[in-house]
């Protein structure tokens, strides 16, 4: 009858959102990786380039 079919779409939206939730908490998840691995690179980066300028000006 129309109330279950009703209640089977709700439940399969749901059910939907629920997985669409879960792959973007997943590419959330490795984008902050992402981002954490280049603050780490570019901190280094920073290093190198603070002793190369000590380099030069000794």
């Amino acid at each position: 009858d129309g109330a279950s079919s009703i209640a089977s779409k709700s439940a399969k939206l749901g059910f939907d959102a629920l997985r669409t939730i879960a792959q973007l908490q997943q590419q959330l998840a490795e984008a902050e990786a992402r981002a954490a691995g280049l603050q780490e690179k570019s901190m280094s980066l920073d290093v190198a380039l603070r002793d190369a300028n000590q380099r030069i000006q000794q």
